[in-house]
């Protein structure tokens, strides 16, 4: 006696809802546009962090500033970080998760629990800190900020901040919103212009 066979086909499994789609409704995680944001690394370890993340084909940046460093018998002119600890990357924010295959990575920075995000303006703002022989500090602390000024000669010129403290040189805080730090710069109080006379103006 012959027996039929079973007709092949897609395997039906009991209690198990089955949906089968189209090859042409799969469609690809869409790319966003890329952000910079920030990896925070350990102690003295933020050029190894961006020579791997710039191998994993993340472009990377780590703004330094130049001083001059005495010991008892020279001085040497040495490139310190001008963000400790702090590697800035661009990227698509997808593909974040991926920062952390980077050896020395502590930490993806976040602001109000989401990736945080660098503008371009503040980019712009540390290479530009980076070209001027000018000493430059910068601050995690929180700061009670007074008046709001535009730099108005100088190397600094344009550059809008808060002033700290003023005693004929005034420090003015130039802001990087979402990592939390201030970069400091001292300039001639005569070089500062309260942006209240821009309200003044307008109204």
């Amino acid at each position: 006696m012959w027996r039929k066979r079973k007709a092949c086909g897609t395997p039906v499994f009991p209690n198990t809802l089955m949906l089968v789609l189209p090859f042409d409704s799969l469609e690809p995680m869409k790319a966003h546009p890329p952000i910079w944001t920030a990896v925070y690394t350990r102690a003295r370890s933020e050029r190894v962090v961006a020579s791997q993340l710039r191998s994993s084909g993340f472009e990377s940046y780590v703004p330094v500033r130049r001083e001059v460093r005495r010991w008892s018998d020279r001085k040497k002119l040495v490139e310190t970080p001008l963000l400790p600890s702090y590697v800035l990357v661009r990227l698509d924010p997808h593909q974040s998760h991926r920062l952390y295959q980077a050896h020395g990575v502590v930490r993806i920075v976040t602001f109000c629990g989401r990736l945080a995000v660098v503008q371009p303006s503040e980019i712009d703002l540390l290479k530009r800190l980076e070209q001027v022989n000018q000493a430059v500090r910068v601050s995690t602390g929180l700061f009670r900020f007074n008046e709001s000024v535009q730099i108005t000669s100088g190397a600094f010129e344009g550059l809008r901040g808060k002033v700290v403290r003023s005693n004929g040189t005034c420090r003015v805080a130039l802001q990087i919103e979402q990592l939390g730090c201030a970069v400091m710069i001292e300039v001639p109080c005569s070089s500062v212009r309260p942006l209240t006379e821009d309200v003044t103006k307008a109204a």
